[in-house]
């Protein structure tokens, strides 16, 4: 039996849930009818779902089980779209300001020992990924607070980040609707996916509700894919397991996919994909390798693909800088690889110079496959590109939107 984070079971009395000592408070809950147009404007130019929404005292809930605090509709959010696969979408607004290693505080409140302990395994599940975020449980006061209330037959209720770069506060958790004897894993997959809300993260089948639930008159739930960033590394189809789909089956757990984990480290880094060190990197369309020009030893000297020959200037030394991005220098001139656009006409092109720290030296490496990684400039999003896919020595490397290409795929040998 499906839930869109609301169960369709008959409520009991706290007597027969066995719950009578877990306090609960009901908040006003009022239908669509009444909304303001410029509530459901704003709304839907955020490209969340207008269907369906209700009024709570303090906000809103879309799509439900998104909460839209009344201060939200006063803040612009910073909307980035991130294709998993062709079928699935993750979608985020504020992110959370990480700035190397953060540990978000998470307190539990009214909620009785089951639940408890699946908070601590929702925590352990984010923890494992070895990201920069990170979570730990504190007796009060967290800067997420996780509260048992009833919420008129909905699992659970959280928000997105705020716009200067802390997690939501709030996560409202039914022990009424879940079941005081619910699977831990279940409940724990519940609070997981109110913590993807609370650090940004929005419905995977956002636009087409269907893949998860019962069929629904109005599946999409907001905006179409245009301008999606899509992951490398990530397939083609639909995945019917992540975490953070709109509706859950009862009493079924819903751990993190491969996807979901793709799509958390992508936003908030930690992994070291490769071990520092010297390597050749090999263009798996040609089979030629990322070579500074003429061996120059120049600022703004190109990079460009051409067949090994094992000199410094096409082997790279690699050092993690502990975000989840790498800083590349060229060996034979230490001068950092970095992406510059000559003109807006033109693709940004790739070449030496001074490190200096900014985003356009800082590269994310991703396995796409076993033994291929794409490298993405952390300034623009984009990845590293053999121009127009050619073959031919000499050309000039750039960095392009992420197509999956051989001229976008690159095998490391270490040195």
């Amino acid at each position: 039996m499906k839930h869109m984070l609301k169960t369709l079971l008959c409520i009991f009395t706290c007597t027969l849930l066995l719950i009578s000592c877990t306090k609960e408070s009901k908040p006003d809950i009022e239908q669509q009818a009444g909304i303001p147009t410029e509530i459901l404007s704003r709304i839907k130019s955020e490209g969340l779902s207008t269907y369906d929404i209700k009024k709570l005292k303090d906000g809103y809930v879309v799509e439900g089980d998104i909460f839209l605090p009344d201060e939200w509709f006063k803040q612009k959010g910073d909307v980035k779209k991130l294709r998993i696969a062709e079928a699935e979408q993750y979608k985020t607004y504020n992110l959370i300001a990480v700035n190397g290693n953060r540990q978000i505080t998470v307190s539990v409140e009214g909620l009785p020992p089951l639940f408890v302990q699946a908070v601590d395994e929702a925590i352990a599940r984010y923890n494992a990924l070895a990201m920069n975020l990170t979570f730990s449980r504190v007796g009060a006061n967290g800067e997420i607070r996780i509260i048992n209330e009833w919420l008129d037959g909905w699992l659970g209720i959280a928000g997105f980040p705020t716009a200067d770069g802390n997690p939501f506060n709030l996560i409202r958790i039914s022990v009424d609707a879940i079941g005081n004897f619910a699977p831990q894993g279940y409940i724990a997959a519940i609070v997981a996916h109110e913590m993807g809300h609370c650090i940004g993260l929005r419905h995977t089948d956002y636009f087409n509700r269907n893949t998860s639930c019962n069929p629904v008159s109005q599946p999409n739930e907001g905006e179409n894919a245009e301008g999606a960033i899509n992951i490398p590394g990530t397939p083609t189809a639909a995945d019917l397991n992540s975490f953070m789909l709109a509706c859950f089956v009862q009493n079924v757990d819903r751990p993190f996919t491969a996807n979901d984990i793709v799509a958390l480290r992508y936003l908030y880094g930690g992994v070291q994909p490769i071990p520092n060190g010297v390597y050749s990197i090999t263009a798996m369309h040609s089979g030629k390798v990322l070579d500074v020009y003429d061996a120059s030893l120049s600022q703004g000297a190109a990079v460009i693909q051409y067949p090994w020959i094992g000199d410094n200037n096409q082997r790279w030394q690699f050092t993690f800088l502990g975000n989840g991005y790498y800083r590349i220098d060229a060996l034979h001139s230490g001068l950092s690889m970095s992406y510059f656009r000559i003109s807006p006409f033109l693709s940004p092109q790739v070449m030496q110079l001074n490190w200096s720290g900014s985003t356009v030296q800082q590269w994310k490496v991703t396995s796409v496959q076993p033994g291929q990684f794409a490298i993405e400039c952390r300034a623009n999003g984009l990845v590293l590109d053999v121009y127009d896919a050619s073959t031919d020595d000499g050309v000039k490397v750039i960095t392009f939107p992420w197509n999956g290409d051989g001229n976008q795929r690159w095998v490391f040998n270490a040195q």
